[in-house]
């Protein structure tokens, strides 16, 4: 009877101790945990820091782009001015303007060239000074900083040159850069 009770299923057996094949299956576990961790490791000592580099290559990409960008627009703006500047109809008009600024007809005609030039630019505003530096006409909107404006429109009359003032953001954060193109007209003193 004896026997039976200790073959029977509800009965427990003794614990056996680890065996040789117990503690090198555990010691297999554990070494390949620990591998696995080293690759890990390794890789990310490798890795991490390449793609770092390969972002910052990528970024300095972007921004040489952007500067060609940005440097192909000025020589376009550029461009446009000096068209403007040797348009000889477009100058000869804006002469008869500035010579009679209250002649309705005089008015109309530069209103809408230039109105036209503005739109197909995508320029915000448009000055017309006279030869002493008065505001003739604005076409669009204007900006408020007038004092900024004045200097580089100095700059532009003492050098004979299109000039260009600095890139700058209005109050709703929105960037603009003055041009100024002297026409060389002689206006009335």
């Amino acid at each position: 009877a004896r026997r039976l009770m200790d073959r029977a299923p509800h009965s427990r057996s003794p614990v056996r101790p680890p065996t040789l094949m117990h503690k090198r299956l555990a010691l297999l576990l554990l070494a390949l945990a620990l591998f696995v961790a080293l690759i890990g490791s390794a890789f990310l000592w490798i890795a991490v820091p390449e793609r770092e580099q390969k972002g910052f290559r990528d970024l300095e990409s972007v921004a040489r782009l952007k500067a060609e960008q940005v440097e192909g627009w000025l020589r376009e703006r550029e461009g446009d001015a000096l068209t403007l500047q040797g348009s000889e109809n477009l100058l000869l008009r804006i002469e008869q303007f500035l010579r009679r600024p209250d002649d309705a007809d005089e008015r109309r005609i530069i209103t809408s060239r230039l109105d036209v030039m503005r739109k197909a630019y995508g320029y915000e505003t448009i000055l017309l000074f006279d030869a002493r530096l008065q505001l003739a006409l604005v076409l669009g909107e204007h900006l408020d900083d007038q004092e900024r404006m004045r200097e580089v429109v100095g700059k532009a009359v003492a050098s004979g040159a299109v000039t260009h003032g600095e890139l700058h953001y209005d109050a709703a954060g929105h960037a603009h850069m003055d041009w100024v193109v002297p026409l060389g007209i002689a206006g009335p003193e």
